[in-house]
């Protein structure tokens, strides 16, 4: 069921993104002029690709190579086991961050992305805020969606 709506809900955005691009063209003008004036001329990138069975030093010089050969200004990396964790992986994870910062200094972001991993909106609350004292700025999805509103506070 969820397949099926998932696929109808990207055929849905295909149409209108088609039929943004033909009015863009009917006008002479980018899509993105359609909704008005441009807000930036610029937009931040970060990198995603990272695995979570590395060691903290390997991530860290994983992620220095793309920075360095990307200009990317933020990275976003993958924490927790995915729909599970374990103290060791916690424990790793933390000091991924950490040395991130040490690392990186405060001119990268640093976003996470736990893909459900902390079973509870106590064990997400508690991670995230140990991932934002060792400089993380962001953690996408800390719990299972069931969650959601507790995590939401």
């Amino acid at each position: 069921m969820s397949r099926t709506v998932g696929r109808r809900f990207f055929c849905v955005a295909a149409v209108e993104m088609a039929g943004l691009d033909l009015i863009g063209r009917r006008q002479n003008t980018p899509v993105g002029r359609l909704f008005g004036k441009p807000r930036r001329n610029e937009v931040p990138v970060y990198i995603s690709r990272f695995p979570r069975d590395n060691s903290a030093q390997e991530e860290a010089e994983s992620v220095g190579r793309v920075l360095d050969r990307t200009g990317a200004s933020a990275c976003k990396r993958k924490v927790g086991r995915r729909m599970k964790n374990h103290t060791a992986q916690s424990r790793r994870d933390f000091a991924m961050v950490a040395l991130a910062r040490e690392t990186f200094g405060d001119e990268v972001a640093i976003y996470l992305d736990a893909n459900g991993s902390y079973q509870t909106a106590e064990e997400g609350l508690c991670h995230a805020r140990k991932f934002e004292r060792r400089g993380a700025s962001f953690l996408e999805e800390p719990c299972p969606r069931r969650f959601s509103s507790a995590v939401a506070r």
